[in-house]
């Protein structure tokens, strides 16, 4: 496949294409594996975490 073919199907840059392929062909497996997101972990408690994600569900409407 061409290039701007895999960067759309994967909807990533060109650039990052050519960056796998040279990993993938220096055998480099490990480098292809997906990070976690950048920044900060969460640091609301488990507690906090699981009535935000309720409040979410509800929606805007439900909290005015």
């Amino acid at each position: 496949m061409k290039v701007p073919c895999i960067a759309r199907e994967l909807r990533v840059s060109e650039k990052s294409v050519y960056q796998l392929r040279r990993a993938w062909k220096a055998g480099r497996r490990e480098a292809l594996h997906s990070k976690r997101a950048p920044g900060y972990d969460c640091r609301l408690g488990p507690h906090l975490q699981t009535r935000l994600a309720a409040w979410v569900e509800e929606g805007p409407a439900a909290h005015g």
